[in-house]
């Protein structure tokens, strides 16, 4: 079967159960009159105060009225004896309504006939169409997600919830709505089935939360004790052995309620090492406090204790619908990374209420107080020890924004302080990332990622397992997967340290550029001084001399132009940095007679040089050169510089250095390694066979 028939199937069942629901609550006589109970049975009627009813009667039958024949729920009643009585008497009422007719009795002796009518959609409440549909968009939702995958374990516990919902809710919906009189078979099948669907989602519930989104250990034992206590109350609900319904019912759809909730406390420690399981797991907890808290806390509670809600059962049963929009959301991952800090939160809501609940009940139990006092003293207590315990809980998780803010500016600041240039800043801000969020990796996007991350700069990928962070002056987007190494995964907390992290590499960037500004000036004023007064004295004083003085001085002269030159703040072309480079070596090794073999591989989009570079290779280059000509025995260097967009190699061999020079360390190769560290390069100078050489790469 495909997954489109599966899910057509499902949705005609659900249209079908629909419609069937929908005549059986048009099948239910009205008489148009209104009643209400208020310790006794109100007739409602146009402009008129509400008049006490003291019987319905017959000919020959007469019934003593009593308020809870418009009772919502029968499981008010508290026993099966008084459920089994309401429901024979409300019956007998309703097959004598549909005979003969009834007469309502009413305290000032006046008698109303009563004939049945038919009932039509406008007379349907309001009540009834939000249970009825409720009902309906809970089955769907659980119908369609079991369709894309009907053998998993979990999805088929899932789905039974839904099936067990729809029961008791679109059940609830017809004879909790009635007017007054109904069937009393019907009713009791009815109530049946909303009993039996109740216990089919607490056990399919609470049996999920065992094997979702990790399977615990024993969950199959879990999942068949569920099973059995569920069937055994559903059992006892036709045999009524046990008489008290509380005891019966509802007090076992909180044990193994409560059975589940231990569940999620143990599948909380077993994803503490997967962040996308127990984000599944939150959202999972979350979508299970919205839509359980209100019933079990209005309903099921008070019943369980033998105690009268307050609160309407059909408004109740609707609010379980927030769980099945919830996991449809979840299935869609919509917001699933956002939810840690609210989980969090709603989970120690939870826990207070709980803990009211279980002291007052101490307090009942070994004090023997009154239900409001012990409330009372359930509240103070609450209040004084419970509340602050959970500030401080939630301080030493980090759950505060001042302290989030302060920890990423402790961290991030230092790292990009450190950075000297603007082109040390882009390593900078990806160490100021690494000491914030500590990912379990860190990556570099392209071109297509960075349009994608735009103006925001930045963005969550892949349900949060995914932070990626760009500015304009970034080469490549940063990606970070995992936070605090892969312990969870990234909210929108993280989104805003990101963006504060790149305002103030912002901040850093502009503070370097008006540096740099400032000192272009001042270079601009010392270039024009050296090349106007030292460059005309050398020149002089180069006319002027002979010999080893005139190459002496021709030497200072080209440092001073490569000094000049570096002072520039514009980038050089590598090629002619290159060109100018071999013009001097060249010159130079005519001088002594050493055949020079240059070689020059440039791309055709071959790096700019910084003025920094430029002058730290230049001058790397010139020490390698020099010390090859300080030997005699030199009689071939060559030169191979290879430039591409991404870097650049140097490398220079000369024959003539003596084999006890191979291990020579002096001042010359550690200045030399010196200036190829501070471009982030590489530099060796080693014996290579017959050869002497030194290699500088550089990014």
């Amino acid at each position: 079967m495909t997954m489109r028939l599966r899910i057509q199937l499902c949705l005609m069942g659900v249209v079908a159960l629909g419609g069937f629901m929908l005549w059986l609550a048009l099948s239910l006589p009205i008489t148009q009159a209104q009643w209400r109970a208020d310790h006794r049975l109100l007739w409602l009627s146009p402009n008129q105060p509400p008049t006490e009813v003291t019987a319905f009667q017959t000919d020959t039958q007469r019934w003593l009225a009593r308020p809870e024949w418009v009772i919502e729920e029968p499981d008010l009643m508290g026993t099966f004896t008084r459920y089994n009585a309401l429901i024979a008497e409300v019956g007998a009422l309703h097959d004598v309504l549909q005979q003969t007719g009834i007469r309502v009795v009413l305290t000032s002796g006046e008698k109303v006939e009563l004939a049945p009518e038919t009932r039509q959609l406008t007379d349907l409440p309001w009540l009834f169409w939000l249970q009825w549909s409720c009902a309906l968009i809970a089955l769907a939702i659980c119908g369609v997600v079991w369709s894309v995958k009907p053998s998993d374990l979990a999805l088929r516990l899932f789905t039974a919830t839904g099936i067990g919902y729809a029961m008791s809710a679109i059940a609830a919906s017809v004879y909790s709505t009635r007017e007054l009189f109904i069937d009393g078979t019907l009713w009791r099948v009815l109530s049946f089935f909303n009993h039996t669907g109740a216990m089919i989602f607490v056990v399919a519930l609470s049996g999920l939360l065992w094997v979702y989104p990790k399977r615990l250990p024993k969950h199959t034992t879990m999942v068949r004790v569920f099973v059995l206590i569920g069937g055994l109350s559903v059992i006892n609900n036709i045999g009524q052995w046990i008489n008290n319904i509380g005891i019966a019912f509802h007090a076992w759809i909180l044990l193994i309620f409560t059975a589940g909730l231990v569940g999620t406390i143990w599948q909380w420690f077993r994803t503490r090492q997967s962040p996308a399981e127990r984000a599944i797991l939150r959202w999972l907890q979350l979508s299970l406090i919205a839509g359980t808290v209100f019933f079990t806390a209005f309903m099921l509670v008070p019943m369980a204790y033998g105690e009268t809600p307050t609160t309407s059962q059909g408004l109740l049963l609707s609010t379980f619908l927030f769980l099945y929009i919830g996991v449809a959301f979840g299935v869609l991952r919509y917001r699933l990374f956002a939810l840690e800090q609210w989980s969090l939160y709603l989970w120690s809501w939870t826990l207070g209420g709980l803990a009211v609940i279980a002291l007052d009940l101490v307090l009942i139990w070994l004090l023997s107080l009154t239900p409001s006092a012990s409330l009372a003293v359930s509240a103070a207590v609450i209040g004084w020890l419970y509340f602050p315990a959970r500030q401080w809980v939630w301080r030493r998780l980090g759950l505060n924004g001042a302290q989030l803010k302060a920890d990423w500016m402790n961290k991030a600041l230092p790292e990009l302080l450190r950075a000297e240039a603007p082109t040390q800043l882009e390593p900078a801000l990806v160490a100021a990332l690494q000491q914030v969020f500590v990912p379990l990796e860190q990556q570099r996007g392209d071109a297509e990622l960075a349009q994608e991350i735009g103006a925001a700069g930045t963005i969550i990928k892949a349900s949060g397992e995914w932070l990626w962070v760009h500015d304009a002056r970034l080469t490549q987007p940063i990606g970070m997967r995992l936070p605090n190494r892969g312990a969870r995964l990234f909210n929108q907390d993280d989104v805003r340290a990101a963006h504060y992290i790149l305002r103030l590499f912002d901040l850093v960037y502009q503070a370097h550029e008006a540096r740099d500004h400032g000192a272009a000036g001042e270079r601009q004023r010392i270039r024009r001084d050296l090349h106007d007064d030292l460059g005309a004295r050398l020149l002089t004083l180069l006319h002027a001399t002979e010999g080893e003085t005139r190459t002496l001085v021709r030497d200072t002269m080209q440092d001073m132009r490569a000094l000049i030159r570096a002072m520039d703040p514009e980038p050089h072309s590598l090629t002619e940095s290159a060109d100018e480079w071999e013009r001097e070596a060249r010159q130079r090794c005519q001088e002594r007679g050493i055949q020079l073999d240059w070689v020059a591989d440039m791309a055709e989009h071959a790096m700019e040089l910084s003025p920094l570079m430029y002058s730290h290779l230049g001058r790397v280059l010139r020490e390698a050169v020099n010390n090859a000509l300080k030997h005699a025995q030199t009689r071939t260097l060559a030169v191979k510089i290879s430039g591409a967009a991404k870097g650049l190699d140097i490398q220079i061999d000369n024959d003539g250095v003596a084999e006890a020079e191979t291990e020579r360390t002096g001042r010359g190769l550690s200045i030399m390694r010196e200036r190829v560290a501070a471009l982030g390069g590489t530099f060796t100078a080693q014996c290579e066979g017959d050869l002497w050489r030194v290699h500088v790469s550089v990014p």
